[in-house]
């Protein structure tokens, strides 16, 4: 069972992701929160394996948050799902699994879901170390490599 907590400060968009996760099997969302501050609170508390996270959250904006749980946790697993396409060098500087660009179709997300839960829910590897300059140059989620 993969868990998971949305970090989104648009309600209807918070809305659309928790019902299209509700949809896949072994898929549970576990909390929702509009904003960075909460959603550190809920990651604390709840320790997901997936956090949902929006660029532009009020209290602290989505990268500074997924610094934050990367810290506490370094294998919680980052998905990044933002109206924002220029932000994508810094989130995979934090280690995001994926980067979604709004508006996105909502399949995208079942895709990554899915990918992931064929790792069996693992972060394949990653910590707070930089990425090699492979994945760097190309704007990639961490692989093996590095």
């Amino acid at each position: 069972m993969l868990s998971v907590i949305i970090a989104e400060d648009d309600p209807a968009m918070r809305h659309v992701l928790k019902e299209t996760l509700s949809k896949i099997p072994d898929v549970e969302v576990l909390g929702e929160a509009s904003d960075g501050i909460t959603a550190l609170k809920l990651v604390e508390k709840l320790n997901p394996r997936v956090v949902f996270i929006d660029i532009d959250l009020p209290g602290k904006n989505g990268v500074e948050l997924a610094r934050e749980i990367g810290d506490i946790n370094p294998q919680t697993i980052l998905i990044f799902a933002t109206a924002y396409d220029n932000h994508t060098h810094e989130a995979f500087e934090v280690y995001a699994y994926d980067y979604l660009v709004k508006p996105f179709k909502l399949d995208r997300i079942k895709k990554t879901m899915e990918r992931k839960k064929a790792t069996g829910g693992a972060k394949v590897v990653g910590s707070n170390k930089p990425l090699c300059s492979t994945c760097y140059r190309g704007n990639m989620p961490r692989q093996a490599c590095c």
